[in-house]
C-alpha cells in the first residue's frame, strides 16, 4: 500500500495524509471552468472543486487539495477583478500625456490622491521619480493597462517614492496576446489587496526592493504582497523588500506567480522577509506560491529565498508552494515558519519533471490533519530534497518530510526532522519505479503511529544519525524494497511507545543490509529491535547495542527480538550488547539475536547478548546449509526453558567462542548444535555449567570440540565418532556422555574438577574410548581427597603429560584416584598436593590402570620428595597395575642412625689419649729407667678429623632410595691422669691410675647442612703390669654426652643426652736392645652407648643400646738417642690394623602409628699409623709429641697430640 505506514494501522475514518494518495486522472478536456477529481487508490472521491481560469492545473497530491483548491478560487477571483479594472483607468492621465511611450511622474503633484492610472493601446512606460507620494483613497496607487496585442506595459518606481492605496499598490496588465507586463519598484507600498501586480499574456516580471505592507479589508477578498500572472509567458519575481500581509481575507499571499503557458520558465527569487498573518479561519494563506496552469508542457518552476517566510493563519497555510509540469525547484536557505489548520511548510509538485527542494529550517504547526513540513512529488521524474537544517512539524496527520516520485527519491543534508502528532511520520519517502536514498540527521516523532523514517523504493538506501519515537506503534525506521536492495546505516535509535519497532528493513528479491553503530533501544511494551528480511536475497544486520527491555517492569515480558536477519543467506553481528526481557512472539522472534538462512548459510557474530524471557534464546542461527555463531562476550539466557545459543545447520553447525566469551543458561542448555554432517565447537572463552541443562548439547552429526578456554564436562554427544581437543581448561562437573562411536579426548591443556566443592567428587567419562594426554594435565587437586575420575578406555601420556592429585597419608591414607579401564602407556608426571603432613604409609593408590599398563606410565614430577623425616615416592605394583604413593623414612632418619656411631667415636678418641700416655710411659722407662716410686701427673691435648663414607641403598614399602650417610667428624679435647701404686715402669710391678677429660666434637654430614655437636665428659680407672718385655694395660671409662642436633634435611633442631661405658685392654711385648726396640701390640675395646630418644615432628627416633667391639693388631718400633740437655730422646713409629666386630647400630623410627627399624652398617676395616718423639728422664718432667692417621676404603683420619708427665 502507498502512503505512510500509519495507514496500515489507523482507522478508516482518521487516516489524515494517508487519504491523500496519488491522483487518478482521466485528462478531462479544458473548459472555461473545469472540474478536477482527486481520488485515492480505491477511487473514492475526496472532493470536487471548480477553478477559475487563472489556476489551470491538475493536482496529483491530495495534500494540496484543500489548500490549493481554496487558493485557486481566490486567485481566480482576483484575476477576474483585474480584468474588470481598466475601464475606470482610461480617463486618468495624472502625470500628463505619454511622450515617446513614456510618462514621468514627479513630486510636483504629490500626494496623487486619486492615484496614477494609465490605459494605452500601445507600449507605455511609467516612470515614478524619487519623493513621489501617492495616497489613493480609491483605486490603485499606480495602474497601467495596455490593451493592445504585443503591448509592453512597464512601471518603474524609484526607491524614494511612497505608494498607498485602498486596493493595489502597483497594477500592470497587458492581457492581449503577446503583451508583457514589467514592474521595477523601490518604493514602500501600503495597500489592502495587492502590493504589486503584473498580469500579461506574455512575460510578466516584477522586481521589488521596497517594503510592502497589506492591511485592512480587500474588495475582492484577497491580499497578496506581489503577484505576477501570465497566460502564456514566463513569470519572474525578484524581491528584496520585506512583505507584511495582515489579512482576514479568504486568500493571503506573500509572493505569487502563475503562468498558464507551456514550456515556460517561472522564477521567484526572494531575499526579503515575508510575514503573513491571516485571522480568517476559512482562509488559505501562502508565503510564496508559484503555479503553472498548463500541465501538459515542460515548464521550469523555481523558487529561491534567502529571506525568512512566516505564515500564521487561522485557516489553511502554506509557506512555499511550487507546482509545475516540468522541473520544479525550491531553495529556501532562510527559516520557513507556518501555522494553520492544514499547514504545509514547503510544497513542490511536478507532473513530468524533477523536483528539487533545498531547505534550511522549517517549522510547521497545524491544528487539523493533512499537513506537512516538506512535501515533494514528481509524477514522472525524480525528487531531490536537501534538508540540512531543522524541520519541525506539530499536528496530527502531519509528516515532517513527505516525498513521492515515479523515479528516484533522494534526501540529503543530514538535517534534523521532528513531528509531534499522531499519524505523523517524520520522513516518508517512496518511489514507484526508482531508488530511494535518504541522508538524515536527528529524526524524532512524538505521536502515536508515527514512524521516524519510512522509505520504499526499488533500491532503498537510508543513512541517519539518531532516530527517536515516543508514541504507540511508532517505528524508528521502515525501509522497503521491491525488486532491489535495502541498505540502512545509522547511529542511534530509540523507540519508547508500545508496539514500536526500532528498524524494519525488507525486500522481496534483493539484499538487505542494516548497520547501526550506536544504541538501538525499544523500551515500550512489545517493542522490537532490528528486523532485516528478504524473500530470496541475502539479509545482514551489524549493530552495536540493541535493547528491547521494557522500561516498565510490568511490560518486561512483552519485548520482542533484538536483532533478526532472515534471507537466502543471513548474517547478524552485534559488536556491543544486545538484550531482551520478554517472551516475544512465536517462532523466529523467540531469540535476542537471530540469523535465519532460507537458502544458504547463516552466521551470527555477537559480543554481549542476554535474554530473560521464558523460552527466549539469546542467539539463534538456522540455515539450510552451514550455520555458524561467533561469541565474543557474555551470552546468557535466564528465562525458563531458554537456551543461550542454538545453531542448526542443514549441512554443518559451528559455534566459536572468543577469548572474552562467556556462555550461561539458567534453565536450558548453554549451546545447542544440530547438523546433518557434523558440528564443531571452538571455545576460547568460558562455557558455564548449567544447573538445568547441558553446557553443550549436540544432535545429528558428530561433534568436534576444540577448547582453548574454559569448558565444563556437562556435555551431550551424539552416537557418532567424536573428539574433544582441549588446550584450555576442561572442568569436570556432571558426567559427560560421549555416546556410541569411537570417541577420543586429546588433552594439551587442563582437565580439572570444579572449584568450591567440599566433598569428594566421582566422575566418569562414559563412552570414551581413548584419552591422550599430550602435554596436558588432569588436575583433581581441590583441597578435598577422595576424588575419582574414571576413564573407561586407554590412557596415553606424551610430552609434558601431568596428573595432579590430592593426597593425605595420615592413618590408612586417602587420595584422589585416576581409574583407567584400559592400558596406561607413555609417561605422565604426578603432581601431588599433600593435605596434612607427610607420614609413614605403606601405600595409597593414586592410579589404577588396566591390563597392559606400563610400569613407567606414571612418575612423580620431582621424583621422591623429602618432608623432613619422611620421604615420599611412587611404587608400581605389576600384580594389579596400580601406582601407589608411599611415605618412608627419609635421609634424616637414616643419618640419625649414625648418631650412636658418632658418640662411640668419642669414647674411642679419649681412650686413645690414655693409650698414648701408656706408650709414652713405656718409652720413658725403657730410655731413662724406672725411677723412684711416687705419683706422676700427666696431661694431654689432642685434635683430629675423621671422614666416613657411607652410601646406603634402602627399601621401605617397595620404595628404593640411595642416601649418602657419610660424615666428617672432628675432635678437640684434653685428658688428665695420675699414675700411682708403684715405681713407674718397674718390672714385675703393677701401676694404677685415674683419668678424666673433656672432648668437643662436631659431626657434619656430607653435602647437607645436617650436623650434631657433642660435648663429652669422661672419667676412668686404669692399671698396667710389666714383666720383662711383657706388658699389659687396662682401662675402664665412663663418658657422658650432651648433643645438639640440627638437621636441615629433617627440618628439626633438638638437644640430646647420652652416655657410654666400656673397657679397653692392651697386651704386648717389647723386643730389642737399650737403643732400639720393636713392640707388637694387640688391643681390644668394648663400648656400650646410650642416647635419649629424639622426638620431633610427631615422630620418635629411639636409639637402641648398641655395642661396639673394636680390635687392633699392630706393632711399634723405636730408638733412643742420648742428649746432654734433656736426657734420652725416643723416636718411634707404629701401625695397627683395625677391625670393628660389632658397631651395627639400630634405631626404631615411629610415625603415624607405625615403627620401622633402621640399621647403621659398621665401619669397615682400616689401618692406622702413628709417629712421635718422647723426651724425658727417670725423674722430673717428660713429654711427647705425636702425629697419627688412618686410612681405609671408607674411612680416613688425621690428628696430633702432645703430652706431659710430671713426677712428684
Amino acid at each position: 500500500m502507498d502512503g505512510p505506514p500509519c495507514c496500515r494501522r489507523a482507522p478508516e475514518s482518521n487516516r489524515g495524509p494517508c487519504k491523500h494518495l496519488p491522483v487518478k486522472e482521466d485528462r478531462p478536456m479544458r473548459s472555461a471552468n473545469p472540474t478536477y477529481k482527486v481520488t485515492d487508490r480505491r477511487n473514492s472521491a475526496l472532493g470536487e472543486t471548480p477553478l477559475g481560469k487563472t489556476l489551470n492545473q491538475r493536482l496529483r497530491n491530495s495534500t494540496l487539495s484543500l489548500t490549493s483548491l481554496r487558493a485557486g478560487s481566490a486567485i481566480g477571483a482576483v484575476s477576474l477583478s483585474i480584468l474588470a479594472l481598466p475601464s475606470a483607468a482610461y480617463a486618468q492621465n495624472e502625470c500628463g500625456l505619454p511622450s515617446g511611450g513614456t510618462v514621468t511622474c514627479t513630486d510636483e503633484s504629490n500626494p496623487y490622491s486619486t492615484g496614477i492610472r494609465y490605459a494605452t493601446a500601445d507600449d507605455l512606460t511609467i516612470e515614478v521619480e524619487d519623493d513621489v507620494v501617492v495616497d489613493a483613497s480609491v483605486g490603485d496607487a499606480v495602474q497601467l493597462l495596455a490593451a493592445a496585442p504585443g503591448a509592453a506595459a512597464v512601471v518603474n518606481v524609484a526607491d524614494g517614492a511612497s505608494l498607498a492605496s485602498f486596493q493595489d499598490g502597483i497594477s500592470v496588465i497587458s492581457a492581449l496576446p503577446g503583451g508583457t507586463a514589467t514592474v521595477d519598484n523601490g518604493a514602500t507600498i501600503s495597500a489592502s489587496r495587492i502590493g504589486i501586480l503584473a498580469a500579461s499574456d506574455g512575460e510578466a516580471s516584477i522586481t521589488n526592493r521596497g517594503d510592502i505592507t497589506l492591511s485592512g479589508p480587500s474588495p475582492q477578498d484577497i491580499a497578496a504582497g506581489i503577484a505576477a500572472v501570465s497566460t502564456a509567458g514566463d513569470v519572474t519575481i525578484i524581491n528584496s523588500g520585506d512583505i507584511d500581509v495582515a489579512s482576514s481575507q479568504t486568500t493571503a499571499l506573500g509572493l505569487f506567480g502563475q503562468s498558464a503557458g507551456a514550456n515556460v520558465s517561472n522564477t521567484i527569487s526572494n531575499s526579503g522577509a515575508i510575514t503573513i498573518e491571516n485571522t480568517n479561519p476559512a482562509s488559505a494563506s501562502f508565503g510564496i506560491a508559484l503555479l503553472e496552469d498548463d500541465l501538459g508542457g515542460s515548464s521550469i518552476s523555481t523558487i529561491s529565498t534567502n529571506g525568512s517566510v512566516s505564515v500564521n493563519s487561522a485557516g489553511v497555510a502554506t509557506g512555499l508552494l511550487a507546482l509545475g509540469s516540468g522541473d520544479v525547484r525550491i531553495d529556501a536557505s532562510a527559516p520557513v515558519s507556518v501555522s494553520g489548520t492544514e499547514a504545509v511548510g514547503v510544497l513542490a509538485v511536478s507532473q513530468s519533471g524533477d523536483v528539487e527542494v533545498s531547505v534550511d529550517d522549517v517549522a510547521v504547526t497545524a491544528s487539523a490533519p493533512a499537513s506537512a513540513g516538506v512535501l515533494a512529488r514528481a509524477d514522472q521524474g525524480n525528487v531531490l530534497i536537501d534538508a540540512g537544517g531543522t524541520v519541525t512539524v506539530t499536528g496530527d496527520n502531519a509528516p515532517g518530510i513527505f516525498a513521492r516520485a515515479l523515479g528516484d527519491v533522494t534526501l540529503t543534508g543530514s538535517g534534523n526532522v521532528s513531528t509531534a502528532g499522531a499519524l505523523s511520520n517524520a520522513i516518508d519517502a517512496q518511489s514507484s519505479d526508482g531508488d530511494v536514498v535518504l541522508r538524515a540527521g536527528n529524526v524524532r516523532t512524538d505521536g502515536d503511529f508515527s514512524t521516524a523514517i519510512r522509505a520504499a523504493g526499488t533500491n532503498t538506501d537510508v543513512r541517519f544519525a539518531n532516530l527517536t519515537t515516543t508514541g504507540e506503534g511508532s517505528d524508528g525506521l521502515s525501509a522497503i524494497s521491491t525488486g532491489g536492495d535495502v541498505t540502512v546505516v545509522g547511529t542511534n535509535v530509540s523507540v519508547s511507545g508500545p508496539g514500536s519497532t526500532a528498524i524494519t528493513a525488507s525486500s522481496d528479491t534483493g539484499d538487505v543490509r542494516v548497520t547501526t553503530t550506536g544504541s538501538v533501544v525499544a523500551s515500550g511494551s512489545g517493542g522490537g529491535g532490528i528486523f532485516a528480511t528478504s524473500d530470496t536475497g541475502d539479509a545482514s544486520v551489524s549493530a552495536n547495542n540493541v535493547s528491547t527491555v521494557a522500561a516498565l517492569s510490568a511490560n518486561a515480558e512483552t519485548g520482542r527480538a533484538g536483532v533478526f536477519a532472515s534471507g537466502a543467506n543471513a548474517a547478524a553481528v552485534v559488536t556491543g550488547t544486545a538484550s531482551t526481557s520478554g517472551t516475544g512472539f512465536n517462532g523466529a522472534d523467540s531469540a535476542t539475536v537471530t540469523a535465519e538462512a532460507t537458502g544458504g548459510n547463516a552466521q551470527a557474530t555477537v559480543n554481549n547478548v542476554s535474554a530473560s524471557g521464558a523460552g527466549v534464546n539469546a542467539v539463534l542461527v538456522t540455515a539450510t546449509r552451514d550455520a555458524a555463531a561467533t561469541l565474543r562476550g557474555r551470552v546468557q539466557a535466564t528465562g525458563a526453558g531458554a537456551d543461550a545459543v542454538v545453531v542448526t545447520g542443514g549441512d554443518t553447525a559451528t559455534v566459536t567462542v572468543g577469548a572474552n566469551g562467556n556462555v550461561t543458561a539458567t534453565d536450558g542448555d548453554g549451546i545447542v548444535l544440530t547438523s546433518a554432517n557434523g558440528s564443531t565447537l571452538n571455545n576460547a572463552g568460558v562455557i558455564q555449567e548449567n544447573p538445568n541443562g547441558f553446557a553443550v548439547a549436540a544432535f545429528g552429526g558428530p561433534l568436534t570440540v576444540n577448547n582453548s578456554g574454559t569448558l565444563t564436562s556437562d556435555l551431550r554427544f551424539t552416537a557418532g565418532a567424536e573428539a574433544v581437543n582441549n588446550s584450555g581448561t576442561f572442568v569436570i562437573g556432571p558426567n559427560p556422555d560421549f555416546g556410541a562411536g569411537t570417541d577420543v579426548f586429546n588433552n594439551a591443556g587442563t582437565v580439572r574438577l570444579r572449584s568450591g566443592t567440599t566433598s569428594a567428587a566421582t566422575a566418569t567419562f562414559a563412552g570414551l574410548e581413548a584419552f591422550n594426554n599430550a602435554g596436558g594435565i588432569i588436575d583433581l587437586r581441590n583441597g578435598v581427597t577422595g576424588d575419582t575420575l574414571t576413564l573407561p578406555g586407554t590412557f596415553t601420556g606424551t610430552g609434558a603429560s601431568q596428573l595432579g592429585l590430592d593426597v593425605s597419608l595420615a592413618g590408612e591414607g586417602r587420595a584422589d584416584r585416576l581409574i583407567i579401564g584400559g592400558a596406561a602407556t607413555g609417561s605422565t608426571d604426578l603432581l601431588v598436593s599433600y593435605n596434612g603432613p607427610a607420614v609413614l604409609n605403606s601405600g595409597v593408590v593414586l592410579v589404577q590402570g588396566g591390563a597392559g599398563t606400563q610400569s613407567g606410565a606414571f612418575v612423580l614430577a620431582d621424583g621422591n620428595q623429602n618432608f623432613g623425616l619422611i620421604e615420599t615416592g611412587l611404587v608400581f605394583n605389576p600384580a594389579n597395575n596400580s601406582f601407589a604413593l608411599v611415605g618412608a623414612p627419609g635421609a634424616a632418619v637414616y643419618r640419625a642412625a649414625s648418631f650412636v656411631e658418632g658418640s662411640r667415636n668419642l669414647w674411642h678418641t679419649s681412650a686413645d689419649a690414655w693409650s698414648a700416655h701408656m706408650r709414652e710411659l713405656r718409652d720413658g722407662v725403657w730410655a731413662n729407667g724406672a725411677g723412684d716410686s711416687g705419683g706422676r701427673l700427666w696431661a694431654q691435648m689432642y685434635g683430629s678429623l675423621e671422614e666416613r663414607d657411607n652410601v646406603a641403598t634402602v627399601n621401605n614399602f617397595g620404595l628404593n632410595r640411595t642416601y649418602d650417610l657419610g660424615y666428617e667428624q672432628d675432635y678437640f679435647g684434653g685428658q688428665l691422669g695420675f699414675d700411682f701404686g708403684g715405681a713407674a715402669g718397674e718390672s714385675g710391678n703393677f701401676a694404677f691410675g685415674v683419668t678424666g677429660g673433656y672432648l668437643n666434637s662436631r659431626m657434619n654430614f656430607n653435602a647437607v647442612s645436617d650436623r650434631v655437636s657433642f660435648d663429652a665428659f669422661n672419667a676412668g680407672l686404669y692399671a698396667s703390669f710389666n714383666a720383662g718385655g711383657l706388658f699389659a694395660n687396662a682401662l675402664a671409662k665412663y663418658d657422658f654426652y650432651k648433643a645438639d642436633s640440627r638437621s636441615q634435611t629433617g627440618q628439626y633442631a633438638a638437644d640430646l643426652k647420652g652416655d657410654a661405658y666400656g673397657a679397653q685392654a692392651e697386651i704386648g711385648f717389647r723386643l730389642g736392645s737399650d737403643s732400639f726396640y720393636a713392640e707388637p701390640v694387640g688391643t681390644i675395646a668394648y663400648v656400650r652407648s646410650n642416647l635419649d630418644d629424639l622426638v620431633v615432628q610427631n615422630s620418635t627416633i629411639a636409639f637402641l643400646d648398641d655395642d661396639g667391639l673394636r680390635g687392633k693388631l699392630g706393632a711399634r718400633i723405636g730408638a733412643s738417642f742420648p742428649t746432654q740437655s734433656v736426657g734420652n730422646v725416643v723416636l718411634y713409629a707404629g701401625g695397627n690394623y683395625v677391625h670393628e666386630f660389632k658397631g651395627d647400630d639400630s634405631i626404631d623410627f615411629t610415625n603415624n602409628g607405625q615403627t620401622v627399624r633402621i640399621d647403621n652398617r659398621a665401619i669397615g676395616d682400616y689401618g692406622e699409623a702413628v709417629i712421635g718423639v718422647n723426651v724425658g728422664s727417670a725423674d722430673g718432667v717428660s713429654g711427647f709429641i705425636e702425629a697419627n692417621g688412618a686410612k681405609g676404603s671408607e674411612f680416613e683420619a688425621y690428628g696430633a697430640r702432645a703430652g706431659l708427665r710430671v713426677r712428684f
